[in-house]
């Protein structure tokens, strides 16, 4: 992450409930930090990495202020989304019930297909047997 970006989302998740001094301040601190370490030699970029989360950093300043009670940090990816989701339905498991339906479907007409066979075939050959069975006893 480029320091701009790193200073953009910190200013981002600064924000909610801070007046706009307390968050240049902290911007500041925070630029003068990178700065003070590129000067000493070191690569932005490291920098930047090192300090690790824009919107974890926010989180603990706000706690730190008492802005904040104490909750599950967000990293940039695990912000909840202020927008409402789209479309609700989950398409994918629609389409595996649907398939399940088609396939469970095939299966029943299959075998009741097969019994139909068995019962109109099989039913009088069996007949027949039993009462050769019987008349050989006789």
């Amino acid at each position: 992450m480029k320091k701009h970006e790193f200073i953009s989302e910190l200013k981002e998740a600064l924000e909610h409930n801070m007046d706009d001094q307390k968050i240049k301040e902290h911007v500041e601190y925070y630029e003068e930090y990178i700065r003070g370490e590129v000067k000493n030699g070191r690569l932005e970029d490291d920098v930047v990495n090192e300090l690790g989360d824009p919107w974890a950093i926010a989180k603990t300043i706000r706690l730190s202020e008492g802005m904040d009670k104490q909750e599950t940090v967000y990293t940039s990816e695990e912000m909840p989304s202020e927008e409402p989701k789209q479309g609700g339905f989950n398409w994918k498991a629609i389409l595996i019930i649907v398939v399940l339906c088609i396939i469970v479907f095939s299966l029943l007409s299959a075998v009741m297909g097969l019994l139909g066979l068995a019962i109109r075939y099989a039913f009088p050959i069996l007949i027949v047997v039993i009462i050769m069975q019987i008349l050989k006893r006789k």
